[in-house]
């Protein structure tokens, strides 16, 4: 076997793309290669001391974890110094650009996403990304570059087979933003919905600081976890039935909180449409109401069996095969 050296690039502290950045790194480690994690911010920016020649470099791309907002300009400059020293270097396009409208005030935003996009794929040597909607939009808008969809996967890792499900428990997990999509305008309806249906309910993950949901949450029986370590979320995993995200249903299945849930057994619930009055009920891997879970027995079995053949695809090695073999 040829010892190759890897140089991972993700952002300092972006919940999902980190945890997936940890598992690539110790992967490929265990597998006998030299990897090295490099967690990336403007202010550490001057990074080319770090590469040797012909490392392969990995990016994690997601604009929000290089710049709050959105625009991180900064790192076409990093990464064209990069390209002097390694040609190898690939892209993993986590997200591309915020869909904002001309009259939308972020609306200059977007359009320099999709012109980082643009020229982080002509410095590429081939791009990863996971959701079909975001590779149609590089294939036709950017320079022709190899490219790979691979799946999103479980942000947490699995170490036991054995699922012990509780069908009380109901699991609010991921990114402080991510949570609060989930409760925004929606509180009301999950708290009496929770009521209802008599569910034991933890929130995982870091600190929300909107003022408005933490007096919800202190109002409720929300148990507030905050942010552990995977070990002690996969405890809860083990266990939860349910679990709650927000996202459209176009890109539901790029997520890497929905690639969790499916991981762990867990039927996903989105929120997303809760107050939107035209929505597609009958998905076949995730409910998009809170359902009566008496009534919906029968759906929840159908649910429940096309996750656990969905999770099959989500395996991170078949990331790491991408990483190991298509670069000579």
């Amino acid at each position: 076997m040829i010892t190759k050296n890897f140089k991972i690039i993700s952002p300092p502290d972006f919940g999902g793309v980190l945890n997936y950045s940890n598992r690539i790194n110790s992967l490929l480690i265990k597998k006998g290669h030299r990897s090295e994690l490099i967690l990336l911010k403007k202010s550490n920016a001057n990074i080319l001391k770090k590469i040797r020649k012909n490392d392969i470099v990995i990016f994690q791309y997601e604009a929000y974890g290089y710049n709050k907002n959105g625009a991180p300009l900064w790192l076409l400059k990093e990464f064209k110094n990069i390209k002097k020293k390694t040609k190898n270097i690939i892209i993993f396009f986590h997200e591309i650009f915020a869909d904002y409208k001309v009259w939308h005030p972020y609306f200059v935003i977007s359009q320099i996403q999709k012109y980082i996009c643009k020229e982080l794929v002509k410095i590429s040597n081939f791009w990863i990304t996971s959701n079909l909607v975001y590779r149609n939009w590089l294939i036709k808008n950017t320079i022709v570059k190899k490219n790979f969809l691979g799946h999103a996967v479980s942000t947490i890792n699995r170490t036991k087979k054995t699922l012990k499900k509780n069908s009380k428990i109901l699991v609010i997990f991921g990114t402080e933003q991510s949570r609060i999509r989930v409760y925004k305008n929606n509180f009301e309806y999950i708290k009496n919905w929770i009521n209802k249906e008599k569910l034991k309910v933890f929130d995982i993950g870091p600190k929300i600081k909107n003022n408005e949901i933490i007096h919800s949450l202190n109002n409720s029986i929300i148990k507030i976890k905050g942010k552990l370590t995977s070990k002690e979320v996969e405890k809860f995993f083990l266990k939860a039935d349910y679990g709650l995200f927000s996202t459209e249903d176009r890109i539901v299945e790029k997520g890497g909180i929905f690639s969790t849930y499916c991981d762990f057994g867990i039927i996903p619930i989105n929120t997303y449409y809760l107050n939107k009055q035209r929505i597609n009920k009958y998905k076949s891997k995730w409910f998009n109401y809170l359902p009566n879970l008496n009534i919906s027995r029968t759906r929840i079995k159908r649910i429940r069996k096309s996750i656990l053949n969905y999770r099959k695809k989500l395996s991170i090695n078949n990331h790491v095969e991408i990483y190991l073999n298509e670069i000579v």
